[in-house]
């Protein structure tokens, strides 16, 4: 019974998409291929640089600053792994905390003059920042990238909460934005609930208490300081003045944060020069380069926008979820790797699992940059192998949802399926099923939701199909067949295909039994090829069909300045990243599969 729920309730969440997108929600389709990444890098710091490259897998076009000019060696090398090294100095004398920050905040637009318009978003982070791909096309394909769009923050929950003294609590952990902290007068903190920022235009907030909402985020395509300044003018909460001039130290603070990162567009940097830019950092005294950059965005007319999703979800944070919560991000997939009873990552687990879009494990924690390196690599592959597990499981719970949907119509129109023909349609759905994983897994270059459109299409297809055919026969005279009729018919029926299946001298017999051989070398050729992972995640699928007690469908494909690009090492607090990632890999097959993976490295 737990396959059939879980599976009908994929295909009716598969289903009501599709009627979504019919009713005219429009998705902007996003590859791998059109997400170029900008971070600014340090001497001090390139063991830490090069580690992001498990995730960005050379598919991504990354540009990287560095505070010298990079040696012949460096460049050649980068270019392997789909990299461009430039340089911008350190700031003499500072202008902030670090000396690197203005290279942080002119990072993408040197990477938009490097690249033009040849991508669609761009993602900006610090040099110790991991972004999760598959988390960041799920939620870019809802958004425009020809508007100006600098989309980032993650939130908790102020639905429901009566006093103001319980949502100045929440408001303390809620998301990445440097704001005033009301309980401590004239210090910002992040990440701050209550700090001004948009809504996207196509983002649906009916269903939501927007009452509730600690700042009036007002829907904006693109968000503009006017917006922002009338919102807050309208409800009267004195965020800012007349002019509406931007918050700034020392008097406060109110920027994105650079460890929990931010997703550009191209239109956005269509919009805003380099020179620009430039000219406006140069001008500024602030905090660091996440200060920088939200200034000079809001002066060249542009401000903050929300995923939305979060801002109503508790148990939902898309940047950098905690905050920095980088121990926390890793338990949360071991459980979903592990599966076992004992630590299974249950359905808040796999919705923060879903929408993670990044994490910054700020490396001054770890005792060493290697140590920091390290961890970025394990809690990468961990995501790999999680990505691996769940779109099987998707594909595995559709093909049982679509035999559960068929076995229900035929015991609402009273009479029993064919076998034959129930089993034919199975099959169906499960080869569509099939394929739409093997998409899926074949480098994002087709998008999860089409994919699971296809396969709800083909479940609604097998279901009116088995529909039709529990519809009773009529005998010669035109009245409907009894039940004892009918089933004489049918049997009458197969036992004439067992007698014609079992005709002949078997002269192709030799022939099937070749083409059979065939078949199973091919399949332990294909099967050697696989990846660990994914034979155990391709048993963990069989045990659901077979109805196994445990099946389930995922829902619906973290301090100042975080960045270490600039700063020196030092914290002795932290663990070592590799040690980490074996312990919360273990406990289960696919624990033992991370741990193999590590070892690899």
């Amino acid at each position: 019974m737990g396959v059939q729920k879980a599976a009908l309730l994929l295909v009716c969440a598969a289903l009501a998409w599709t009627g979504a997108a019919a009713a005219g929600t429009k998705k902007y389709p996003v590859r791998p291929e059109d997400i170029v990444i900008a971070y600014p890098a340090d001497d001090r710091h390139l063991v830490v640089a090069r580690a992001s490259r498990i995730w960005r897998k050379g598919v991504m076009r990354t540009y990287i600053a560095n505070n010298s000019p990079p040696s012949r060696e460096v460049v050649e090398e980068g270019k392997l792994h789909n990299e461009t090294w430039g340089h911008y100095p350190d700031d003499n004398p500072r202008r902030s905390l670090y000396p690197g920050d203005s290279r942080a905040a002119l990072v993408p637009f040197l990477a938009h003059k490097q690249f033009g318009d040849t991508y669609k978003w761009l993602l900006y982070m610090d040099d110790d920042t991991i972004f999760f791909p598959d988390a960041v096309i799920r939620l870019l394909e809802d958004f425009d990238p020809d508007l100006p769009y600098f989309i980032t923050v993650s939130h908790g929950s102020f639905q429901g909460l009566g006093s103001p003294q319980a949502r100045l609590t929440v408001a303390s952990y809620a998301d990445h934005l440097w704001w005033p902290d009301p309980k401590t007068p004239g210090m910002s903190s992040h990440p701050n609930k209550a700090a001004p920022r948009c809504l996207p235009c196509h983002f649906d907030d009916s269903a939501f208490n927007r009452s509730a909402m600690p700042f009036p985020a007002p829907k904006g395509c693109p968000c503009t300081p006017e917006l922002l300044c009338e919102a807050t003018h309208r409800t009267q909460m004195g965020v800012f003045n007349r002019f509406c001039d931007m918050p700034r130290a020392p008097q406060t603070v109110y920027s994105m944060h650079g460890g929990a990162g931010g997703i550009m567009s191209v239109g956005l940097m269509r919009n805003v020069s380099f020179e620009f830019m430039e000219r406006c950092t140069k001008s500024l005294y602030s905090t660091g380069g996440d200060a920088f950059i939200s200034i000079c965005l809001w002066q060249a007319g542009y401000a903050i926008t929300d995923p939305g999703l979060g801002l109503f979800h508790a148990d939902l944070q898309y940047f950098d979820p905690g905050p920095e919560d980088r121990v926390g991000a890793m338990l949360k997939l071991s459980q979903y790797i592990d599966s076992s009873p004992a630590r299974q990552c249950d359905e808040k687990c796999e919705l923060q699992l879903e929408h993670m879009v990044s994490l910054h494990i700020r490396s001054r924690m770890f005792n060493t940059l290697d140590d920091a390196a390290a961890f970025i690599r394990g809690i990468s592959i961990m995501y790999e192998v999680y990505g691996d597990i769940r779109r099987t499981k998707a594909a595995v719970a559709a093909s049982a949802a679509a035999s559960a949907a068929a076995a229900g119509s035929a015991a609402a129109g009273g009479v029993a399926a064919d076998p034959a023909r129930a089993a034919e349609q199975a099959a169906a759905v499960a080869a569509a099923a099939k394929e739409a994983a093997a998409a899926l897994n074949a480098g994002g270059k087709v998008e999860k939701e089409e994919a699971l459109k296809a396969t709800a299409a083909a479940a609604a297809a097998a279901v009116a199909a088995n529909a039709k055919a529990a519809v009773k026969e009529t005998g010669p005279d035109g009245r409907p067949l009894s039940q004892q009729e009918q089933k004489q018919k049918e049997l009458a029926k197969a036992l004439a295909e067992d007698a014609a299946e079992h005709q002949g001298d078997h002269r192709d017999a030799a022939a099937a039994v070749r083409e059979r051989q065939k078949q199973r070398e091919a399949e332990e050729v294909a099967a050697a090829k696989a990846q660990a992972v994914l034979r155990s995640a391709a048993a963990d699928a069989r045990n659901a069909a077979a109805g196994a007690s445990r099946s389930g469908v995922a829902p619906g494909w973290q301090s100042r300045r975080g960045s270490d690009a600039n700063d020196a090492t030092g914290s002795s607090s932290g663990a070592g990243g590799a040690a980490a990632a074996a312990a919360a890999g273990g406990g289960g097959g696919g624990g033992v599969n991370v741990a193999r993976r590590l070892a690899q490295l």
